[in-house]
């Protein structure tokens, strides 16, 4: 005697959860392309600023750094922080991980934009290994 089963493809037997699942796995897929796309977006508009090059230049020539970290420094990872332009007050606050031959460590600055320059605030770099703080521009202190 021959058993009556159910002829009908797998997608035929199985479509009522494939089809919103495979819709939703779409939906998440596109938005993780876009979020990538976005966070890249925003490093790069980081990375193409003055005060973040400027940091990077002035952390490379510096004799302190080039012992600790070496040289040449590279980012290494998210970066964080704000550009903020807004009827000619510029201003500018970043946390970089940076990297070089002989080690890691984070930039941190605060700057202001006065008549086209970028004026450092604050500026140091903390290296990852001993935690020593490296200053190229101590905030002034008002008393």
């Amino acid at each position: 005697m021959e058993e009556q089963g159910d002829h009908r493809s797998w997608f035929d037997r199985n479509w009522k959860w494939v089809v919103p699942g495979g819709g939703c796995l779409l939906i998440l897929i596109v938005g993780i392309i876009f979020l990538v796309g976005m966070v890249g977006g925003i490093t790069s508009l980081f990375k193409d600023s003055a005060p973040y090059k400027q940091a990077i230049m002035l952390a490379e020539e510096n004799p302190e750094v080039q012992d600790a970290i070496g040289t040449p420094i590279e980012s290494d990872g998210m970066l964080s922080g704000n550009i903020v332009r807004s009827d000619g007050e510029n201003s500018a606050d970043m946390s970089v991980p940076v990297k070089g031959p002989k080690g890691k460590g984070r930039i941190n600055f605060d700057a202001v934009e006065v008549n086209d320059n970028w004026q450092f605030e604050e500026l140091m770099v903390i290296v990852r290994s001993s935690q020593d703080t490296i200053w190229l521009v101590r905030p002034e202190v008002s008393e």
